[in-house]
C-alpha cells in the first residue's frame, strides 16, 4: 500500500494516529469542516483548527492536503471510553472545506478532488466505491439519528460513509452528500493520467507489433510466390526433357 496520495500536498499532523485494528473492513469516512465552501485550507503545523482531531486529509478547491498516511489511523472521530472503536476501526477519513447544510453547493473542483481521494483510497485499500445512505443536515445530527450505524454495523461496514453514520458520535456531516456528482467524477478518475499513459504506450506497442507482423506476412507471401514460380519453371524443364 502506498500511504500518501501522489498528488497530495504533505501537511503532517502534530500528533500520531492510532494503529488500525486487524481484520476490520476499510471505511472511507467523509466530514465537512463547517466553514465557507470557498475557503481554502491553511496548514498550521501545531494544531488542526485549534484542536488535535486531525483527519487523514483535508480537501478544498485547490486539492488534497494529507496529514497521515492511510495505513495508520486518524483522530477526527469521538471515541468514547468503553464503547466501540471508531478511529482505529480502519476508518480512512477526510475533511472537506464546506458546510453540511449546503454540501450540494461545493465547487465542482472540490468534488473532483474528493472523488480523486476516494478513488485512490479505494485502489490502495481495497474498499468498495459503494455509498451508505446520506441524510440532509440537520436531520442527520444526533447520536440517535435514523441513519447512524449501531456498533456492530459500523464494525462490519465497508465502503463510503460520513461522520453522520459513526456510532457514539452526534455530528451530522457531511449532510446529503451529492453522490451523483461524485460518481461522475469517479468515472473520470478511473482513467487517471498514469493509466492513460500506460494505455497509450500499450496501444503504440500493439500498433508497432501489428505493423511488424504485416511485414512478415507480406515477406512470406512474396517468398512463397517466388518459390511457386521456380517450381513451375522446373516442371516445364522436366516436361521438355521427356
Amino acid at each position: 500500500m502506498n500511504g500518501f496520495h501522489p498528488r497530495a500536498t504533505h501537511a503532517p499532523a502534530a500528533t500520531a494516529g492510532p494503529d488500525f485494528l486487524p481484520g476490520v473492513p476499510v471505511k472511507l469516512v467523509i466530514h465537512t469542516i463547517e466553514d465557507d465552501p470557498g475557503k481554502l485550507y491553511r496548514f498550521n503545523p501545531g494544531d488542526y483548527f485549534g484542536h488535535q482531531g486531525w483527519p487523514h486529509a483535508t480537501i478544498d478547491s485547490r486539492g488534497i492536503h494529507q496529514h497521515y498516511p492511510i495505513d495508520t489511523g486518524a483522530r477526527t472521530l469521538e471515541n468514547r471510553r468503553g464503547g466501540v472503536e471508531t478511529n482505529a476501526a480502519h476508518a480512512i477519513q477526510c475533511e472537506v472545506m464546506g458546510r453540511a447544510e449546503f454540501v450540494d453547493d461545493l465547487p465542482d473542483s472540490t468534488i473532483g478532488h474528493l472523488a480523486d481521494w476516494l478513488t485512490w483510497c479505494a485502489e490502495q485499500s481495497g474498499a468498495p466505491l459503494t455509498f451508505a445512505d446520506f441524510r440532509p443536515h440537520p436531520a442527520s445530527a444526533g447520536v440517535n439519528a435514523q441513519q447512524r450505524f449501531t456498533g456492530q454495523e459500523w464494525m462490519d461496514f465497508t465502503g463510503i460513509c460520513g461522520h453522520q453514520h459513526v456510532p457514539e458520535n452526534d455530528h451530522g456531516d457531511p449532510g446529503d452528500l451529492p453522490v451523483d456528482r461524485l460518481r461522475n467524477h469517479m468515472e473520470e478518475e478511473v482513467m487517471s493520467p498514469e493509466l492513460t499513459s500506460q494505455l497509450q504506450l500499450l496501444l503504440a506497442t500493439t500498433q508497432a507489433t501489428n505493423a511488424a507482423l504485416a511485414r512478415v506476412e507480406t515477406s512470406v507471401r512474396d517468398e512463397n510466390f517466388g518459390l511457386g514460380r521456380q517450381i513451375a519453371i522446373l516442371r516445364q524443364e522436366v516436361a521438355a526433357i521427356k
